[in-house]
């Protein structure tokens, strides 16, 4: 389960970047692990986007590249709520 910062998708920064770049987000972050990181290139391919809405993400600081695997971006914004905290 993911908790997404209210405040920063009703912000105007998220608000007035495009809706690609917005769809890229929230793929990202359903697909987050628990540290917080999820496949660009999958989550790419699964919403027809490109590297033009990585970068508007990483520009924004929505999200950052993890170390040298650039395939691995790290989900701002994003808390990844466990399922062992409900059993």
């Amino acid at each position: 389960m993911i908790s997404i910062d209210q405040k920063m998708v009703y912000s105007g920064k998220f608000s007035n970047m495009r809706a690609e770049a917005q769809l890229l987000y929230f793929y990202l972050a359903v697909a987050a692990d628990d540290d917080g990181l999820a496949d660009v290139s999958v989550a790419c391919s699964l919403t027809g986007t490109n590297f033009i809405e990585v970068s508007i993400l990483l520009k924004a600081g929505l999200i950052e590249v993890n170390g040298d695997d650039k395939s691995l971006a790290k989900v701002n914004g994003v808390n990844i709520i466990r399922e062992t905290v409900y059993k």
